[in-house]
């Protein structure tokens, strides 16, 4: 009974053994089948070079044979040789075809011919896409840094140079929204394409604009102008639980930011700066809707903090500083005396201010009593002129009687 156990057991260790052995060669068969392929990737840009690996165990003598135009541009025996910008090589099993320059007449499906035998049936070796990725730029009839919910936008893209041998496409993602600009069409050779598109702005808009080409699979293009598009600023006010005015060093100090509408895609955060001093208000919020919030801030007075009082909001890799209303300054109230010219200079000091009116009173009485007497010795000096005349004028009288006489 014990030899039987011992013996099952054997066996069932050997029919694992063997199921191991299994999965691991079909696994090992799986990998080659995913990665041994005679058109690594089928896709290839325009302009790049390319091979192609083809299997030749039936052909002593062998053509590649190029789309579209059904041109042989190499023939294989003992050696290969081909027209310009293609090349091959070849051992016992396969040849690999190299080209220099892709161009739009490669792209399709690439055969081997028997090079011995007419008229014979070529052999599909690889189905080659060619593209070209575009270059883009994206335009908007609005202000993209300043949108408020519920505004109708248009973005204007513009592709210069795409190409795809199959069927290219363009998806436009705004926010978390992706639309298809256009149909999958296929051209001849390298186009340009203008495309529009205007939706209605909400929250899901708001955030990245990016561009996607499909051809066979997707490029993400980084386009020129419009990259993201940006609510409006918040509101903001600030103020504070005393006089800013003419504060002491040391003083305890508490800053209110009161923001009003504000919103970011990702993550929003808000700076207080005081002077040379900045502080985090707020950081790595996420929100799912337009939001307001109120942010204390206490500090302790230094000299470091006087100056102007502003607060910054960052939202993804951006930051923008805000037009806030309410406290603007941090003034010291230990230099606001020290500072005022003295009363050597130019600006007169309070007393002096005071004093001048006087001063002006008495000017205006000497200068009047000496104009008074000016006058007085004018009068005399007048009258003694008058009588010395009069005087002469006598003693002619007198003569002249005389002489009469």
């Amino acid at each position: 009974m014990l030899e039987y156990k011992l013996v099952d057991v054997s066996k069932k260790m050997v029919v694992r053994k063997d199921l191991i052995m299994v999965l691991f060669n079909f696994a090992v068969s799986f990998k080659y089948a995913l990665t041994a392929t005679d058109c690594p990737g089928g896709l290839v840009l325009l302009g790049s070079e390319y091979s192609i690996v083809g299997d030749r165990r039936n052909h002593t003598g062998f053509i590649w044979v190029r789309p579209n135009d059904d041109r042989n541009v190499v023939i294989c025996s003992e050696d290969c040789g081909g027209i310009g910008g293609y090349s091959a090589t070849l051992n016992s099993t396969h040849t690999t075809l190299t080209i220099d320059s892709v161009g739009l007449s490669d792209a399709g499906t690439w055969r081997i011919q028997d090079a011995d035998v007419a008229d014979v049936v070529s052999v599909d070796v690889c189905q080659l896409t060619a593209a070209d990725v575009p270059h883009c730029g994206i335009s908007s009839d609005e202000d993209t840094d300043s949108l408020e919910p519920g505004a109708q936008l248009t973005l204007t893209v513009d592709i210069t140079g795409y190409y795809c041998s199959r069927e290219a496409g363009f998806d436009l993602t705004t926010g978390a929204v992706t639309e298809a600009l256009t149909t999958k069409h296929n051209v001849s050779a390298v186009s340009n394409l203008t495309l529009n598109t205007t939706f209605s702005v909400d929250i899901t808009r708001l955030g990245d604009v990016s561009m996607d080409f499909i051809c066979d699979r997707s490029w993400t293009l980084s386009c020129d102008d419009v990259q993201k598009l940006l609510k409006s600023p918040p509101q903001c006010n600030i103020s504070s639980d005393m006089d800013t005015n003419a504060l002491e060093p040391g003083t305890n100090l508490t800053l209110t930011a009161d923001i009003r509408n504000y919103y970011c895609s990702q993550q929003a955060g808000f700076t207080l700066t005081t002077g040379a001093v900045t502080n985090i208000l707020l950081e790595n919020q996420t929100m799912d809707n337009i939001t307001d919030v109120v942010l204390a801030q206490p500090l302790t007075v230094t000299a470091d903090h006087f100056g102007d009082v502003t607060v910054t909001f960052m939202c993804d890799s951006i930051t923008r500083p805000l037009i806030c209303a309410g406290v603007e300054r941090l003034s010291d109230g230990t230099t606001s005396t020290s500072n005022r010219p003295t009363s050597t200079s130019n600006r007169p000091t309070a007393t002096e201010d005071t004093d001048t009116p006087t001063d002006a009173t008495l000017g205006l009485a000497i200068g009047l009593s000496l104009l008074a007497v000016l006058l007085i010795i004018a009068v005399v000096l007048i009258v003694r002129y008058r009588h010395r005349i009069g005087g002469r004028t006598t003693q002619l009288h007198i003569s002249k009687v005389t002489e009469d006489g």
